[in-house]
């Protein structure tokens, strides 16, 4: 197993946000009262636990990946640097490029991207980490968009769409989309040094599954306006509800408004963090009205919203893309 496993007890203080859990093989069997569950969690918090228990090899694969990530995300940063392709899809990219979860902050964490085209098509373009492991990442990609898939197509059932407007139909496996496996370190703090954690945000695309050990994902609540931690949970992942998503709903799905800071008094990150979030995205060309009423291509919203994440507090503040439309107007505000 992993050194960086940490499921332990709920640190002293701490909010926990109180977040539904689906059984993923009762949805594989088209079970109607846990799809109504689904729609239910998709719907009220955006974010639920999914059980995956006894459900094919992710979860040993999820312990690969992560002994995988500690070995690269220990390189010196000019190893790393030479897979940075400035890109938001593909390749490395440091810390420090994006505002932080606290206002004058710059975030706190690196990442290594591994494109869903890139693996599929097995590109020389892949980091080296990538293709020495090409099975593994494959599998893993693969089952991340079986699931996700899945989750899509019980929605598409409840909400009585047939074929060509269903929500997986958007979300072909072949078809050209940003959708990425990205692999996260929040490294270790010495002193905050004015660098911490991930800004407030929805996230861009349909649905995003978070292989998370460790504390430090917190929610906004749209009952109380105040920050929760979501526990981390042996077996489960956690889902949420992406922009895109809501948008093909007709808002009726919500996107939860969530950023990662330090789960401790201290404000700074006590030891390396690690987490794994697969984003299934829509296909480039498939267009849905944004929380500004605009018509909008998948691709666009994706490299408007990107834009919009290196941009300082005050400034992303001001607009309604960061946070999905999420706030000033729907549905909370926080500051």
């Amino acid at each position: 197993m992993s050194s960086v496993q940490s499921f332990s007890q709920t640190p002293n203080g701490l909010s926990i946000a109180p977040l539904p859990t689906i059984d993923y093989a009762r949805l594989e069997a088209k079970d109607v009262e846990e799809t109504q569950r689904l729609l239910d969690a998709c719907k009220i918090y955006g974010f639920f636990y999914l059980n995956f228990k006894n459900i094919g090899t992710i979860l040993d694969d999820w312990q690969q990946v992560l002994r995988i990530m500690e070995k690269y995300f220990s390189q010196d940063l000019m190893t790393k640097m030479k897979d940075d392709r400035r890109s938001d899809t593909y390749g490395y990219e440091p810390c420090g490029t994006s505002a932080g979860a606290i206002n004058g902050t710059l975030d706190f964490y690196e990442t290594l991207k591994i494109a869903r085209s890139e693996i599929y098509g097995q590109s020389p373009c892949l980091p080296q980490a990538a293709k020495d492991n090409l099975e593994l990442f494959d599998r893993f990609i693969r089952a991340s968009d079986t699931i996700t898939t899945t989750i899509l197509a019980r929605l598409s059932d409840v909400f009585g769409l047939s074929s060509g407007s269903r929500f997986e139909d958007k979300h072909r496996p072949g078809g050209k989309s940003r959708s990425t496996l990205t692999l996260f370190r929040y490294p270790k703090q010495e002193t905050q040094d004015n660098k911490v954690g991930h800004n407030k945000h929805t996230d861009i695309g349909t649905l995003t599954l978070l292989f998370s050990e460790q504390w430090g994902l917190q929610v906004l609540s749209s009952e109380t306006s105040e920050w929760k931690f979501v526990a981390p949970m042996q077996d489960h992942v956690v889902v949420n509800v992406g922009d895109s998503l809501r948008f093909l709903s007709g808002n009726l799905l919500k996107s939860c408004v969530h950023r990662v800071t330090p789960a401790n008094v201290s404000g700074r990150q006590e030891e390396h963090r690690y987490s794994i979030a697969y984003f299934l995205r829509a296909e480039d060309v498939v267009q849905y009205r944004d929380s500004k009423g605009r018509m909008i291509s998948a691709r666009d919203w994706h490299d408007e919203k990107y834009n919009v994440f290196r941009l300082s507090h005050d400034e992303s503040n001001s607009d309604r893309i960061l946070t999905g439309g999420m706030e000033k107007g729907e549905q909370f505000i926080v500051s």
